[in-house]
């Protein structure tokens, strides 16, 4: 259940991502470090600037453990990276995405729904950031707000 109320509270930041960007028309880099420092600060009120240890040796033994002699971490780079890369170079969203990140009206122009691009992309976007954490804290054992900095 935590596992997915993290990837849940992933998609939700990536909306207010899009939201801020779209349609308030904050800089993507604005938006994102503004929000960075903000949960970092949560995150450290809530634990106390401590570091929440696991015990849960079913969360963290399928990062600890192999397959084939090859960390299964290793497997989840080659399960979501191929995918991701025919994904990005092989259909009509991945095209859109590449176009609107390099010239945004020029996409808009050519009929592309800019607004609608950027928000999958920061969405995808918080749940791939949100699921690599959850894979961290299964390998490191521990929860921390400043982890992975």
């Amino acid at each position: 259940v935590a596992i997915l109320i993290t990837l849940l509270v992933g998609v939700a930041i990536g909306l207010f991502h899009g939201f801020g960007i779209v349609k308030m028309g904050l800089p993507p880099f604005i938006i994102t470090l503004a929000t960075l420092t903000s949960l970092r600060g949560i995150g450290l009120l809530m634990t106390n600037g401590n570091s929440i240890n696991i015990n849960s040796d079913s969360f963290t033994a399928f990062s600890r453990n192999s397959f084939v002699g090859i960390p299964n971490l290793f497997w989840m780079v080659i399960l979501v990276g191929v995918p991701a890369y025919v994904f990005l170079h092989h259909s009509r969203w991945g095209r859109y995405l590449f176009s609107v990140g390099s010239n945004a009206e020029a996409s808009r122009l050519s009929g592309v729904n800019v607004q609608r691009t950027i928000y999958m992309a920061y969405t995808l976007s918080g749940l791939c950031a949100a699921f690599v954490g959850v894979l961290l804290a299964a390998r490191i054992g521990i929860g921390n707000p400043t982890q992975a900095e």
